[in-house]
């Protein structure tokens, strides 16, 4: 018979996962790196794929970026509050990281994020219409001269006015680890980056 889990010390485990967290904001192929934002838009919930860019293990944050023009600017600037899924399907561990997103186009955070960002990622914000236009058939939303390649710095220059960052203070996390023998669930409440209370969930 396999061995129950054996639960973790909240704030190891909170140290390990902003590590796990970071060694995903920076390999592609992590399986954490590709998360779902989930945000409130009037009386529902919305939920897309996005890729983590930057984790702050210090400050308790992390930065995904998008196109300024996106409909999860409007419900971010609407209701700031919402969350990251996040998966490892080796180590069937699911997180959600719940707070209040921030959004980030003309400062520091935007410009650094922006000079931080491969090409391949900033090419969308050359896109001639805004995300989710209607379209008369299938389109990729690309200028004709960059499908197929990846532009220059020089040209993604355009595109800078459409780039917005976007800043998730992370006030919990909720951990969910799956086990033949049995599941375990924690949520750690945060501060700034600082764990401040620990519970354990019924799984």
């Amino acid at each position: 018979m396999t061995e129950a889990l054996v639960p973790p010390e909240p704030q190891q485990l909170c140290q390990q996962l902003f590590r796990d967290l970071a060694d995903a904001a920076a390999s592609a192929d992590h399986p954490l790196r590709l998360v779902t934002l989930s945000t409130i838009h009037d009386n529902s919930a919305r939920a897309r794929t996005v890729v983590l860019r930057q984790v702050n293990p210090d400050a308790g944050s992390v930065l995904i970026h998008t196109d300024a023009r996106s409909g999860k600017i409007e419900q971010i600037n609407r209701n700031p509050h919402g969350c990251l899924l996040a998966w490892d399907p080796a180590r069937q561990m699911q997180l959600i990281l719940s707070g209040s997103f921030s959004v980030h186009t003309a400062d520091d955070v935007a410009d650094a994020l922006w000079q931080a960002s491969p090409p391949a990622s900033l090419r969308a914000c050359l896109a001639p219409a805004a995300p989710g236009t209607v379209a008369a058939g299938p389109d990729c939303n690309l200028p004709e001269s960059l499908r197929g390649r990846i532009p220059d710095a020089s040209e993604l220059q355009a595109g800078r006015s459409n780039f917005a960052a976007i800043r998730l203070q992370i006030e919990s996390i909720e951990w969910l680890q799956l086990h033949r023998n049995g599941h375990l669930r924690l949520k750690l409440q945060l501060l700034s980056g600082r764990l401040v209370h620990a519970e354990w969930l019924m799984p």
